[in-house]
C-alpha cells in the first residue's frame, strides 16, 4: 500500500465531519497496511527453500561431496525464504483464507475496543476497518447501532466495495464506505444534541486511523 496522504486524511476527516453534523452517531475509519506479519509465511518460505537449496547443488554441476557447502547451501535457502516472503505475493501462497479472516476478524475487534467505540452516549458509533494486504473490510458498530440497522446492511454495503479493494483502490472504498455508514446513521439516528461535547466524552475525533 502506497504512503497515506496528508490531503486524504484531510479529505476523510472532512467527510466524516460532515456527516457527523447530520448524524448523532460517530464514524471512526481505521486503514491498516496489514493486521499481522504472518511469521508462519516467513517460516514456511524458509523451510521450504532451505530443503530445495541443498538439492538444487547436489544436482547441479558443482555438486560436491563437501557436506560443509549443503550446509551453506542450507542456510542461504533459509535466509532466501525468509526475505521472500516480504513479498506480498509470496506470502499470500502460504496463508489460507481461514488464517487471514481470523487476523484481519481479531484486529478489526482490537481496533474496535482501542478507540473507546462503546463510550457514546447513545452506544452508536461504527468503526469501518480496512487491512489492505488480505483485502479485508469489516465494520463494527455498537449495540445502539445495531438495534436499528441490520446486519444484512451493513454487509451489502462491505460488499459493494470489495471489488474496488481487491483492485488495490483502497482510498476510493474508504470514501465510499464513509459515505454508507453516513447516510445509514444519518437516516435513523439524527442529530439533536451538541456534536462537540459528545466528541469530547466519548473521546472521538474524526482522523483517520492507519498503521
Amino acid at each position: 500500500m502506497k504512503a497515506i496522504s496528508k490531503q486524504f486524511k484531510e479529505d476523510i476527516k472532512s467527510l466524516i465531519a460532515e456527516y457527523e453534523t447530520k448524524t448523532s452517531a460517530q464514524i471512526v475509519p481505521v486503514l491498516l497496511n496489514s493486521s499481522d506479519s504472518y511469521p508462519s509465511a516467513h517460516f514456511r518460505w524458509a523451510l521450504i527453500l532451505s530443503l530445495c537449496f541443498p538439492v538444487i547443488l547436489y544436482i547441479s554441476p558443482l555438486t560436491s561431496n563437501d557436506p560443509i557447502e549443503f550446509l551453506v547451501a542450507q542456510g542461504i535457502g533459509v535466509i532466501a525464504g525468509f526475505i521472500i516472503a516480504f513479498y506480498s505475493k509470496a506470502k499470500r501462497l502460504f496463508l489460507t483464507k481461514k488464517q487471514m479472516n481470523e487476523e484481519v476478524y481479531q484486529r478489526a475487534i482490537q481496533a474496535f475496543h482501542e478507540h473507546n467505540l462503546t463510550q457514546t452516549p447513545q452506544r452508536n458509533a461504527v468503526l469501518i476497518f480496512i487491512s489492505f494486504f488480505e483485502r479485508r473490510i469489516h465494520i463494527i458498530a455498537d449495540s445502539g447501532a445495531l438495534e436499528k440497522i441490520s446486519n444484512k446492511k451493513w454487509e451489502d454495503l462491505i460488499k459493494g466495495q470489495l471489488g474496488s479493494l481487491k483492485k488495490g483502490q483502497y482510498e476510493e472504498s474508504l470514501m465510499e464506505l464513509i459515505h454508507g455508514t453516513g447516510r445509514l446513521l444519518t437516516e435513523h439516528f439524527k442529530q439533536v444534541t451538541n456534536k462537540y461535547e459528545d466528541n469530547v466524552e466519548s473521546g472521538l475525533d474524526d482522523e483517520l486511523r492507519t498503521d
